[in-house]
C-alpha cells in the first residue's frame, strides 16, 4: 500500500510540476514562440527544427502542436510547414527522457528540490508578470524533480511485488504470444498516457520501473511505443471541431506517431533480442532513452523527405468544408487572442478580396446593370455572412490582448471590419449602372476606379495568404515593404477618384440646370449617384486594408513605416 501510494504521489507531484512548468515558460515566451513558429518555418526541414527547439523550451509535444493547430487554422502557418512542426515536437519532447535515465532516477535531489519550491512560489505569488512566470518555472521545475525522487522511491520496492515474468513475455515464448504480448504492452502504454495526459510522465514512470528492476528492456520498449502513439490522442481530441486546416494538423501528428509505431513494431523481432542483449553491458534506462528518441528520428527520416505526398494524402482525406471565407475562424483560437485577431484579420482580407475583385470586374465590363447586381448577390451575401460571423467571433474572444501591440492589432482589426461592412453596403445601396458615361472626370472615376480596386484585391491576397515563409518569392519584411508602397499608390487612386467625383457632380448638375429638361435630371442625378457609391467603395476599400496593412506582424517589424495604428484621416469630401 504505502509503495502505491509512493508511485501514485511521484507520479501526481511529476505531473504537477510538468503542468505548472510548461504553464511558466509559456507564459514566458508564448507571444514570443507563436511568432517564431509563424515566421521562421519557412521549410519543412526548418520547421521540424523548430519544433524541435520550441518543444525543448516548453517542455511539452503537446503545448507546440496545440499551437501549430492555432496558428495553421488563423492562416499564419501553411499546412505543409505544420507538419513540419509536429515532426519536430515528436523529436524534442524525447529530450525529457534522457533528463529522467541520466538523472532523474539515479541522483536524489529532494534536498535541492524543496529550497526551490519554496523560491519558486514566492516569486510566482509576489512577482508580477515576468517574475511571476520565472518563479512558476521554478517552481514546476522543482516538483517535477521531487516528484523523480517520490517515484524513485516508490518502484525502488516494486521488483519485489512484481518482476518482468508477471507481465506479458516477447522473449523466449512462441511468435503468436509474442505478437499478443507486444499489443497488450503497446495498449497499456497508450492507456497510460491517456490516463496521465501527458507522454513524458509515462516514461518516465517506464523508466522509474526499468531501473528498478520491475520490467525488462523489451517490454520497456513496447511501453514507450504505445506512449508515442498515446501522445498524439491530446492533439487529436484538440482538432475536434476545429476547423479543416487544424482538423488535418491532428491527425498528420496521429498519423505521424501510427506510422512510427507501425515501423518499429515490425522491427521488433530483430530490434528485441539486441536491445536485451546490449543491456547487459550498457545502463538500460539510457538504452530505452536512446530507443525513444532513435524511433522518432526513424520516423522524420521516412516522412520529411516526401512532406509533400504526405499532407497531399491528408488533405484528400479530410477534403475542405464549410464556408471557404470563414475557415480561419477556429472557436479554439478564442483562448489565444492574438491568434483570435489574426484569424479576423485575414478572414476580413479574404472577404474584402473577393467583393473588390468583383467589384473591379463589374466596372471594368461596363454592364448596364447595377453595381449590386453586376457583383451578384451571392457573393455579397456571403460577405456579409463573414463579415458578421468575425464581428460574433471577436465578441466571443475569452479575453482581450493584454499586450499594447497586441492591443492594437484588435483595434486595426476591428476598424478594418467595420469599413468593409460599409463598403458592403455601399454595393447594396448602388441602385444605378456601374457603367459611369460623361465628361473625362467621369471617365477617370471609372479608370482609377478600376485599378484602385484591382490593385486592393491584390493586396488583400497577400494579407490573406500564410505569413510562414510560403509566399512565393517574398520574405516577410519584403512583403511588408511592398503592401506599404501600394498603400500608398491605393491611396494616392482613392483621393483622385474624390477629386474627379467633385468635378462630376459639378459639371453634371451644371448641365442639368442648362438642359431643364425632367428626364435630364433623372440622367444626371443617376451619375452623380454612382461615381458617389464608387467614390465610397474604393474609399472605404483604401480604409480597410489601411488598417489590415497597419495591423499586419510585416509592417510592425519595418522601422519607419509611418503606419497609423488607429487613425481616421480622410479625404475632405469623401463619405
Amino acid at each position: 500500500m504505502e509503495m502505491a501510494v509512493s508511485i501514485l504521489g511521484g507520479v501526481g507531484l511529476f505531473l504537477l510540476g510538468m503542468a505548472v512548468m510548461t504553464d511558466g515558460l509559456k507564459a514566458l515566451a508564448g507571444t514570443a514562440l507563436r511568432r517564431l513558429l509563424s515566421r521562421a518555418a519557412s521549410t519543412p526541414v526548418r520547421a521540424t527544427a523548430l519544433g524541435v527547439v520550441v518543444t525543448l523550451i516548453v517542455q511539452s509535444s503537446t503545448a507546440t502542436a496545440t499551437t501549430t493547430i492555432g496558428l495553421v487554422s488563423a492562416g499564419l502557418m501553411s499546412f505543409t510547414r505544420a507538419i513540419g512542426v509536429v515532426f519536430g515536437a515528436n523529436l524534442g519532447t524525447t529530450a525529457t527522457a534522457w533528463f529522467v535515465a541520466i538523472v532523474g532516477v539515479k541522483v536524489s535531489l529532494d534536498v535541492a528540490a524543496l529550497p526551490l519550491v519554496f523560491a519558486g512560489a514566492l516569486l510566482r505569488l509576489l512577482g508580477r508578470k515576468r517574475v511571476s512566470a520565472i518563479g512558476g518555472t521554478l517552481a514546476g521545475f522543482a516538483l517535477l524533480l521531487f516528484g523523480l525522487g517520490v517515484l524513485q522511491e516508490g518502484m525502488s520496492g516494486m521488483s519485489d511485488v512484481i518482476n518482468p515474468g508477471d507481465l506479458p513475455m516477447m522473449e523466449g515464448v512462441g511468435p503468436w504470444r509474442a505478437v499478443a504480448a507486444t499489443a497488450v504492452l503497446v495498449i497499456a502504454g497508450i492507456v497510460m498516457t491517456t490516463l496521465m495526459q501527458s507522454s513524458t510522465a509515462a516514461v518516465a514512470v517506464t523508466i522509474a520501473a526499468l531501473h528498478a528492476g520491475a520490467i525488462a528492456p523489451d517490454q520497456a520498449a513496447a511501453l514507450v511505443v504505445g506512449q508515442n502513439v498515446g501522445s498524439a490522442l491530446s492533439t487529436g481530441i484538440a482538432g475536434i471541431g476545429a476547423t479543416t486546416a487544424a482538423q488535418r494538423t491532428a491527425l498528420a501528428h496521429v498519423l505521424f506517431n501510427v506510422i512510427t509505431a507501425a515501423v518499429v513494431l515490425c522491427s521488433f523481432p530483430v530490434l528485441i533480442p539486441w536491445l536485451d542483449s546490449t543491456a547487459q553491458s550498457v545502463d538500460p534506462t539510457l538504452l530505452l532513452a536512446g530507443f525513444h528518441t532513435a524511433f522518432n528520428v526513424l520516423g522524420v527520416s521516412m516522412l520529411l523527405p516526401m512532406v509533400g505526398r504526405f499532407s497531399a494524402l491528408i488533405e484528400r482525406i479530410l477534403p475542405e468544408r464549410g464556408p471557404v471565407l470563414t475557415r480561419h475562424l477556429d472557436r479554439a483560437s478564442q483562448t489565444m487572442p492574438d491568434m483570435a485577431v489574426e484569424a479576423a484579420r485575414r478572414t476580413v482580407a479574404m472577404t474584402l478580396e473577393l467583393i473588390t475583385r468583383r467589384a473591379q470586374a463589374a466596372i471594368e465590363a461596363r454592364q448596364a446593370t447595377p453595381l449590386r447586381e453586376a457583383i451578384g448577390d451571392g457573393a455579397i451575401e456571403a460577405a456579409k455572412g463573414a463579415l458578421d460571423e468575425t464581428r460574433e467571433f471577436l465578441s466571443q474572444m475569452a479575453r482581450p490582448p493584454e499586450q499594447p501591440e497586441a492591443k492594437g492589432r484588435l483595434t486595426n482589426a476591428l476598424h478594418a471590419l467595420d469599413h468593409s461592412i460599409r463598403l458592403v453596403e455601399n454595393i447594396e445601396e448602388s441602385a444605378h449602372d456601374s457603367g459611369v458615361d460623361g465628361d473625362d472626370a467621369a471617365l477617370r472615376v471609372l479608370e482609377r476606379s478600376r485599378a484602385a480596386l484591382e490593385l486592393a484585391s491584390s493586396m488583400c491576397g497577400m494579407i490573406a495568404g500564410p505569413s510562414d515563409g510560403t509566399q512565393a518569392g517574398s520574405t516577410p519584411a519584403s512583403r511588408g515593404a511592398l503592401l506599404l508602397s501600394q498603400l500608398a499608390t491605393l491611396r494616392q487612386l482613392s483621393e483622385g477618384i474624390t477629386g474627379d467625383a467633385r468635378l462630376v457632380r459639378r459639371g453634371a448638375l451644371g448641365s442639368a440646370i442648362a438642359a431643364g429638361a425632367p428626364l435630364a435630371v433623372d440622367r444626371v442625378m443617376a451619375r452623380v449617384d454612382a461615381v458617389r457609391h464608387i467614390d465610397r467603395i474604393v474609399h472605404h476599400a483604401w480604409r480597410s486594408l489601411e488598417h489590415l496593412v497597419a495591423g499586419g506582424a510585416e509592417v510592425s517589424r519595418i522601422e519607419g513605416s509611418g503606419m497609423p495604428a488607429t487613425s481616421e484621416a480622410r479625404p475632405v469630401g469623401a463619405s
